[in-house]
């Protein structure tokens, strides 16, 4: 089911042109409705699949990651190019931090251009920015808290901080 407020014409076109682009590059075939499709007003539009994300606007494909791969990835081009190294970021904490392997594709990506992109997973959802996790929550226990590994390591290091006497 596609999850969406609302879909235009032109949005219809982005998804038949992610759908060829993927067949063509990788000879997956997507069915026509994607999972997630979110439209945006500025920046490209985000369509994911199951195994899929592609990052599109006026129907030109800017980035597609399938199963997990960078098929295109272009710097530079509307929005944050960083999504991709955000998601590994996510992943890569996830790992280290609480031992969970999550996978290479979310369930979602909300990229922002003002705060934190936000990714989730099934049992994950992790707020991250130029490849630094700001907060992750995997299977409901905070793993990363403001950057620190946990909301115990930042009260010590704000009470840390309090305790410091600076003439």
């Amino acid at each position: 089911m596609l999850h969406t407020k609302s879909i235009a014409a032109s949005d219809f076109d982005n998804i038949r042109v992610c759908i060829a682009k993927t067949k063509e590059l990788s000879e997956i075939i997507l069915n026509g409705t994607p999972q997630n499709y979110e439209s945006k007003w500025i920046g490209d539009d985000i369509v994911t699949w199951s195994n899929t994300i592609c990052k599109v606007s006026g129907q030109k494909v800017k980035e597609l990651i399938v199963n997990g791969k960078a098929i295109i990835y272009e710097k530079g081009t509307g929005g944050d190019s960083g999504d991709i190294e955000n998601i590994r970021a996510c992943i890569t904490k996830a790992k280290n931090y609480a031992g969970v392997t999550l996978e290479d594709i979310p369930v979602e990506y909300d990229s922002n251009w003002i705060s934190d992109d936000v990714v989730t997973w099934n049992e994950a959802q992790c707020s991250v920015s130029s490849q630094i996790v700001h907060d992750l929550i995997v299977k409901n226990t905070i793993v990363i808290y403001k950057k620190y590994s946990g909301i115990d390591a930042y009260k010590l290091n704000k009470k840390y901080l309090m305790n410091l006497n600076f003439p």
